[in-house]
């Protein structure tokens, strides 16, 4: 049985990832009267880069049996790839929704608007992985589990997913949540970096941008490793802050006299 604990953490995870970009655009429309169209381009940059280009591209490259071999035997090369290719599509996104689209909404909140935007696609399509966890445990306490969805996977598989939604501490859901929160913080960071590039022809802070975004990224099973889930999240609670007070004090190099 999965507990109480675990569906209500899963619960709280789901709202979590749900209303805080909800929540974000609703205060900085009021606060800042952020674009829509910013926000949008930020969405659109998400579900291109990520969703339709670079995890179908993971998929089939976890088919070949030398990134299989590469998965099992070195973490760190996996880990950069991984790492790498986040930073290299995503910073992609941001540079060329900044470059065509945005070519005319370079402020300071258009840069908080395609975070917004960008993160919290990010959050909902993770917040579908809670909505899944949801339905597979309440199918696993009413018994219809195996009857219903275990006959349409693999033996293995269907296996796993059970004992890892019935192992897996209640508080590990919690933190998936609040870890999509502090990441979209971290999300209009990295779009302020990119901004700036943009905005002032620097282009060398593009590529900044994917270098800041795979060290981020890189460390992270590691730290999972040996600090645990509180230990990580802890790590990119700070960086969240980070992003924010940053954030905010580049607003001085968006007026319109820095150009």
């Amino acid at each position: 049985m999965v507990s109480n604990l675990s569906l209500s953490f899963m619960l709280v995870a789901l709202i979590i990832q749900f209303l805080s970009p909800i929540a974000l655009t609703i205060y900085f429309y009021r606060k800042e009267s952020i674009s829509m169209k910013s926000l949008f381009v930020g969405v659109l940059s998400f579900t291109i880069t990520q969703i339709i280009i670079r995890i179908p591209l993971l998929q089939v490259l976890q088919t070949t049996a030398w990134y299989q071999n590469l998965a099992t035997t070195n973490l760190f090369l996996t880990s950069l790839i991984l790492a790498f290719s986040a930073g290299l599509f995503e910073e992609t996104g941001r540079f060329l929704g900044f470059k065509w689209p945005l070519k005319n909404q370079m402020e300071w909140k258009d840069g908080i608007a395609f975070g917004i935007g960008h993160g919290g696609m990010e959050a909902l399509y993770i917040g579908l992985g809670s909505v899944n966890n949801i339905i597979i445990s309440l199918a696993i306490n009413s018994g219809t589990y195996d009857s219903l969805i275990a006959k349409q996977l693999p033996s293995e598989t269907a296996d796993f997913i059970k004992e890892q939604l019935i192992s897996t501490p209640p508080t590990a859901f919690l933190a998936g949540g609040l870890e999509r929160l502090f990441t979209i913080f971290v999300q209009i960071g990295l779009t302020m970096l990119v901004l700036y590039g943009v905005r002032n022809r620097k282009y060398v802070y593009f590529i900044y941008s994917i270098l800041l975004h795979t060290l981020i990224n890189l460390p992270l099973p590691f730290l999972l490793q040996y600090l645990g889930i509180w230990g990580t999240e802890a790590i990119i609670a700070v960086l969240a802050i980070l992003s924010i007070i940053l954030t905010f004090k580049a607003r001085k190099y968006f007026r319109s006299d820095s150009v």
